[in-house]
C-alpha cells in the first residue's frame, strides 16, 4: 500500500463527526457532498471521475487489487483515507450490516449544455418515492441512456434511499435539476418531442412512431404529469393493461424504453 493511511478508533474523531453530519443533514440541497457504501459504488464513482473527498476502509479486511489501486490513487491525490473497525463503519452505515468501504463524494452539477440533443432523454416530473427514482436510474442506465432531467419537486437524487436503490448507476448519469420555465425553454429551443405517460390517453405506446430528438416524461406516482408539462407534450401515451390498473412508475418506464430501443437501437 502506497502512502499513509490514518487509523481511527474513536467515534468522536472530527472526520467521523463530519460524515455523520452529512448523513443526518436535513437540507440536502445545501450539502455539497453525499455518502456512499460498498466496493461497487466506489469503483463506479472512481471510473466516472467523481471527486472522492474522504474514504473509510475496514482495517481488518484485505481488498482486491482493483480496490487497492483506487485506495492508492486516493492517497496520492491527498484524499482523506482512514481505516477503522466495524464500530466505526457501523456508525456511518445506512445498512444493518455495514459495508467494508464508506466514502464521501462531492456532488456533481450538470447543466442543459452538458446534454447531447441527439441522445435520448428522460424527464421526471414530481416523483416523490426515493426507491422509484433510484430504480429509474438503474433502468435508464441499463438501456444506455445517460440524460435525466428532474423537474420541480422531484425527490433529491442524492437522498440516501435514492443513492442506495440506484445501485451506483447514479454515477453514470448526467442529471439536471430544473424548474418548469427553464425546462420549457430547453424543449422549445431544441425542438424536443416530449412523450408523456398519461392513463387517460388513447394512444397506445406500441403504435407510436417515435420522433427524435425525444424526451420521455414520467409523472408523479399518484397524480401523473402536471398540466403545464402536458401542454408541452408532442404526444401523451399509455400502456394497455388487462385489468386497467396503473403500473409501478419504474416498471412502466422500463416497458416503454424497451419498445423505443427495439424500434430505434441506441
Amino acid at each position: 500500500m502506497l502512502g499513509k493511511i490514518l487509523n481511527i478508533t474513536s467515534l468522536q474523531n472530527p472526520i467521523i463527526k463530519d460524515l455523520t453530519k452529512i448523513i443526518r443533514g436535513n437540507n440536502q440541497n445545501e450539502i455539497k457532498s453525499f455518502i456512499c457504501e460498498g466496493e461497487f459504488f466506489l469503483k463506479s464513482a472512481f471510473k466516472n471521475q467523481w471527486e472522492i473527498e474522504t474514504l473509510i476502509i475496514n482495517s481488518s479486511i484485505s481488498f482486491s487489487i482493483e480496490i487497492n489501486r483506487i485506495i492508492n490513487d486516493c492517497v496520492l491525490k491527498k484524499v482523506k483515507v482512514v481505516s477503522g473497525d466495524k464500530k466505526i463503519l457501523s456508525k456511518l452505515s445506512n445498512n444493518k450490516n455495514a459495508q467494508n468501504i464508506i466514502f464521501k463524494v462531492k456532488k456533481k452539477k450538470f447543466l442543459f449544455n452538458d446534454l447531447n440533443i441527439n441522445d435520448m432523454h428522460i424527464a421526471i416530473d414530481g416523483v416523490t418515492d426515493p426507491g422509484n427514482l433510484g430504480t429509474i436510474f438503474r433502468t435508464i442506465n441499463a438501456f444506455g441512456i445517460n440524460n435525466l432531467i428532474l423537474i420541480g419537486n422531484t425527490v433529491n437524487q442524492f437522498k440516501k434511499e435514492v443513492v442506495r436503490s440506484s445501485m451506483a448507476s447514479l454515477f453514470n448519469l448526467k442529471i439536471i435539476n430544473t424548474n418548469f420555465i427553464d425546462f420549457k425553454k430547453w424543449v422549445n429551443k431544441n425542438s424536443i418531442k416530449l412523450y408523456g405517460t398519461d392513463l387517460s390517453s388513447e394512444n397506445n405506446y406500441l403504435n407510436e412512431n417515435w420522433i427524435f430528438p425525444l424526451c420521455l416524461v414520467l409523472g408523479n406516482e399518484k397524480n401523473g404529469i402536471s398540466e403545464e408539462i402536458k401542454s408541452l407534450c408532442h404526444k401523451l401515451i399509455f400502456i394497455k393493461t388487462i385489468n386497467n390498473e396503473s403500473l409501478n412508475l419504474s416498471v412502466a418506464n422500463g416497458i416503454i424504453l424497451s419498445e423505443i430501443v427495439r424500434k430505434y437501437p441506441i
